[in-house]
């Protein structure tokens, strides 16, 4: 008599389907915390949704994402914390959208503003404190 091999014992189905085993879940400081897209402009716009998370206004529509450590979204501009106007830490002027090339360029309204062009329009923002923009590029002051 035959002894009958592990293969004659398991379904064929069994043996072709590895064993799973659940996976953790990695998540990481740069992953947004939140994919809630709202609508927007103009293009190149940073969006607040509260103090700690921004999105940059990209064809109507902005996804956010969380601030860096040490900043905060204040009205349409990520800002150093504390340097919001009222915050006794000197503040910041205003800014405005404009149009702008190539798309991607980083680009100074004087020494203490940039924007990033962003398909042809560039909303200016503050620098953060201890800079300044110069000659599209953002420097110690």
């Amino acid at each position: 008599m035959k002894v009958p091999s592990l293969t004659d014992l398991l379904p064929l189905a069994l043996l072709l389907t590895p064993p799973t085993a659940a996976r953790p879940t990695r998540t990481y400081p740069w992953q947004p915390t939140s994919t809630v897209s709202t609508t927007c402009s103009p293009n190149g716009a940073v969006i607040c949704n509260g103090p700690h998370q921004y999105g940059l206004c990209n064809f109507g529509s902005v996804i956010f994402q969380p601030v860096a450590l040490g900043t905060i979204c204040y009205k349409g501009a990520v800002v150093a914390a504390g340097s919001e106007p009222g915050s006794g830490s000197g503040g910041w002027g205003g800014w405005g959208p404009s149009t702008c090339s190539p798309n991607g360029k980083l680009i100074c309204k004087g020494q203490y503003q940039y924007g990033l062009c962003n398909f042809g329009s560039v909303v200016f923002q503050s620098v953060a404190l201890g800079t300044k923009c110069i000659d599209g590029q953002i420097v110690d002051a």
